[in-house]
């Protein structure tokens, strides 16, 4: 990124770069399934099953 718009853009993103963090985290944007179901249902589950033996 530039110079000229990271300076413009930096002071919003570290006072609102948690809130904007946990939103795409936990809102259902992606098909009904929010980013922590998605990374807990494709790479926990298989891994916990292979460490489990099921």
């Amino acid at each position: 990124m530039n110079p000229r718009p990271a300076w413009q853009v930096r002071p919003i993103l570290e006072q609102c770069g948690l809130v904007i963090l946990l939103g795409a985290m936990l809102l259902p944007i992606f098909g009904g399934r929010t980013l922590v179901g998605l990374v807990f249902g494709e790479l926990v589950t298989p891994l916990q099953s292979l460490l489990t033996g099921r």
